[in-house]
């Protein structure tokens, strides 16, 4: 069986492909295109030993099932990590693609994440992650120094009493 097709000057018999159209899904990205399949995410806010979750949104403009074959962090993986991947994509369905970042130190981290699908015109599309980690936040906890003292108790006798203990820190105590 053999067949032919042709188009005689109109789009009616248009080619059907995947088409992914990836933007940031949050506030927590500043997210810009640099090129043709390639952006740039830059996490804002961030302190060494904090765990920062961020989403990609990710559309099948196309006009067949958008396939995600694979997707990973270059470098860092210890540090940026992909928490679950979509690996098909409906026509015309939107889906979000969540990243975790945490960072060891006070330093600028960098790492590109390459998403690999089945979209003929751009069947690799990468995005390079940045964020400037500030020190790790402290928790500090205060506890009053003077002595607690519990009246005399007989066995299987109970009483109770109050401690107050503040969290002075800039971090939330845990």
């Amino acid at each position: 069986l053999l067949l032919f097709l042709f188009s005689c000057g109109d789009d009616s018999l248009q080619k059907t492909v995947a088409k992914m159209h990836i933007q940031k899904g949050d506030n927590i990205l500043e997210f810009t295109e640099k090129q043709q399949g390639e952006y740039i995410g830059t996490i804002k806010k961030v302190h060494a030993g904090q765990i920062i979750k961020s989403n990609l949104q990710i559309s099948n403009i196309g006009n067949a099932v958008l396939v995600i074959n694979n997707a990973k962090f270059e470098e860092d993986s210890d540090i940026f990590w992909i928490n679950s991947f979509p690996k098909k994509i409906p026509i015309g369905d939107t889906v979000y693609f969540e990243i975790s970042f945490l960072p060891k130190e006070k330093r600028i981290y960098q790492s590109k994440l390459i998403i690999f699908s089945n979209d003929p015109q751009n069947s690799q599309v990468s995005v390079i992650f940045s964020a400037e980690a500030d020190e790790a936040l402290q928790s500090k906890m205060i506890i009053n120094s003077n002595p607690i003292f519990f009246p005399l108790m007989s066995i299987g006798e109970t009483k109770t009493t109050s401690i107050t203990i503040t969290s002075t820190g800039s971090e939330t105590l845990t």
